[in-house]
C-alpha cells in the first residue's frame, strides 16, 4: 500500500508465544523512539475493542514523550462483540491519535467475526462528549479471506481484524508522506 515507507518491527510475544502489558509498553516506546509515525497494533483482550489497559498504555506518560506524533491503529477483535462500556481516557490530547479496525466481508458490509465500538466513548474527566465515541475512530478494511505468506514460500487465505489494520496503517502511512 506504501511502497516507500519505511517499516519498522517489534515483537512484543517471548518464546511461549505470550506478552505481558510490560512488554507491549516497551515495543510501544522502542518504535516511538525509532521514528515510527504509525504504529500497528494487532493485539488485545479478548471480547474488547479497545480495552482500559490499551487506554492507560497510550496515554501514560513515558509513552506520550515518544510519540508525540504516532497515529496508533489497533485491530478490533475477532469475537463478533459490540463494546458496551466506555473507557476512561483523561489525556484528551491523545484521543485523535487512535484508529480502530475492524473488518469487512466479501459483501461490503462488517464481518460476523469483527468486534465493533457501539456507543462506547472514551471518557474524559469522566465526561462522554458526542465526540469522543469510540464509532468516530473506527473504520473497516478488507479482513476476509485474504492472501497471506504461509511462511514457506506459498500463500493462505486469512481472515480477521488483525489483517485488516495493516491496510488502514499503510493508508495512513500514504497520507503521512503528504503531510
Amino acid at each position: 500500500i506504501a511502497p516507500g515507507a519505511e517499516v519498522l518491527t517489534y515483537n512484543p510475544f517471548d518464546a511461549t508465544n505470550t506478552a505481558s502489558w510490560d512488554d507491549v509498553t516497551a515495543g510501544i516506546n522502542e518504535l516511538g523512539s525509532r521514528g515510527a509515525h504509525i504504529i500497528n497494533m494487532s493485539l488485545g483482550v479478548a471480547g474488547n475493542v479497545l480495552s482500559q489497559e490499551w487506554a492507560d498504555i497510550i496515554q501514560s506518560s513515558n509513552i506520550m514523550s515518544n510519540t508525540r506524533h504516532v497515529v496508533f491503529v489497533k485491530a478490533a477483535g475477532n469475537e463478533g462483540v459490540t463494546q458496551d462500556y466506555d473507557i476512561n481516557w483523561d489525556n484528551w490530547a491523545t484521543n485523535d491519535r487512535i484508529l480502530i479496525v475492524g473488518a469487512l466481508g466479501l459483501d461490503g458490509q462488517i464481518a460476523d467475526f469483527s468486534n465493533t465500538p457501539g456507543e462506547s466513548c472514551l471518557l474524559v474527566n469522566d465526561v462522554c462528549n458526542e465526540s469522543n465515541k469510540i464509532k468516530y475512530r473506527f473504520l473497516v478494511a478488507p479482513g476476509e479471506f485474504l492472501l497471506a505468506s504461509d511462511g514457506d514460500g506459498g500463500v493462505r487465505l486469512v481472515s480477521g481484524t488483525s489483517f485488516a489494520a495493516p491496510l488502514v496503517s499503510g493508508a495512513a502511512a500514504l497520507i503521512h508522506t503528504y503531510w
